[in-house]
């Protein structure tokens, strides 16, 4: 309870497993928890915490089946990302439908397509990989348009959108990228400490809602960069104590 803080509900789904993200369905009725291990996504209801319905691709025969995120679609939809495709799948009347087949060559392999993200229009996914060499790109929905991105070398994590939909954000390692929605790398950088570069992790970054100011965070620091020319605006670290 958001008012109070007191545990409403406390659900699994398995006693092994990893609970990769948890979220609110469009209309607030539900809430889901992704175990991409298993290929789960289990649906609660809000105010009682009694399972409602479950998504199951397990059978499927193969570990992280489906992506560690999944995006709302509708007030009865869930986009899921399997192996290879994504599917619609309609929680209401328990129906998939397979959209932007994966299958030819990019990504069908162990390094799937885990890291994504939904535009805020819902029109276009980004798509990347945990894996070196394996591509990234964004794709409309509907499959009538597919942008190839600017990449290294690299693997990456945390995709994001801004809120506005312009550009997108991403960690890879030490370093951190920013790419307008045609693909274009328009700021990339690593992780400086009094000039020297650092070898610690970028644990993650995001992108404020016009994609203007980046925030870059690990476990030393928090710092904001002007995405337009890659200065440092401001910065917190602990030695500032803060």
């Amino acid at each position: 309870d958001a008012t109070t803080g007191s545990i409403l509900h406390t659900v699994s789904v398995k006693d092994v497993g990893m609970l990769d993200s948890v979220g609110f369905t469009e209309d607030d009725r539900y809430f889901y928890v992704v175990d991409s291990w298993y290929g789960y996504v289990t649906l609660f209801d809000v105010k009682t915490g009694v399972m409602f319905t479950q998504y199951d691709d397990e059978d499927n025969g193969m570990a992280w089946n489906i992506g560690e995120k999944v995006f709302n679609y509708s007030d009865h939809e869930l986009i899921i990302i399997r192996q290879t495709d994504l599917v619609i799948w309609d929680f209401i009347n328990n129906t998939t439908d397979e959209i932007l087949p994966l299958g030819d060559g990019i990504f069908n392999t162990y390094t799937q397509p885990l890291i994504t993200d939904l535009s805020p229009d819902k029109k276009y996914v980004v798509m990347g990989s945990h894996g070196y060499g394996y591509g990234m790109r964004i794709m409309a929905v509907d499959g009538s348009e597919t942008i190839p991105m600017e990449h290294d070398d690299r693997g990456y994590s945390g995709i994001t959108y801004c809120g506005n939909g312009t550009r997108i954000s991403a960690v890879s390692g030490t370093m951190y990228y920013v790419w307008d929605n045609g693909g274009k790398i328009i700021l990339k950088g690593a992780v400086e400490k009094d000039g020297v570069y650092s070898s610690e992790m970028i644990d993650s970054v995001m992108l404020n809602y016009d994609g203007t100011v980046l925030l870059v965070m690990n476990s030393e620091m928090l710092r904001a960069i002007d995405v337009s020319n890659g200065e440092i605006l401001w910065e917190k670290t602990n030695e500032s104590n803060v």
